[in-house]
């Protein structure tokens, strides 16, 4: 399995409730915090693609952004699901994203989808 830093994950402690979110369409800003919010989770020699994604507005205003990226090294390619969810709503021309999940294995990655789809977001 690829060494990849979690550390950048949402500080454990708190429960968090997953509901369906109203739709959402990504400013250019938000966009490029998603990237740099998924990025940082792999070293910095792989090579990343971002594959697609869906956002929504939850009900406390957080926007939430599920998507795959492909991460590749030496030739060596894998998909990563992924859920990202803003730090605070209306965040204006600084949004801040901060990684929920990313899925590694076939657990994780189930992990992910379960949360994506209950979200509305598949």
């Amino acid at each position: 399995m690829p060494d990849i830093d979690l550390t950048s994950l949402w500080p454990g402690g708190e429960e968090e409730v997953l509901a369906p979110t109203s739709p959402h369409v990504l400013t250019a800003a938000e966009t490029a915090a998603v990237r740099q919010a998924v990025r940082a989770a792999f070293p910095e020699e792989w090579q990343v693609t971002f594959l697609g994604s869906h956002a929504g507005r939850t009900e406390q205003g957080a926007v939430a952004v599920c998507g795959i990226v492909t991460a590749a090294q030496d030739g060596a390619s894998s998909s990563y699901p992924f859920r990202v969810v803003s730090v605070s709503p209306n965040a204006g021309p600084n949004p801040e994203f901060r990684l929920r999940q990313l899925g590694r294995d076939r657990n994780e990655r189930l992990g992910v989808y379960v949360d994506c789809n209950t979200l509305g977001l598949v």
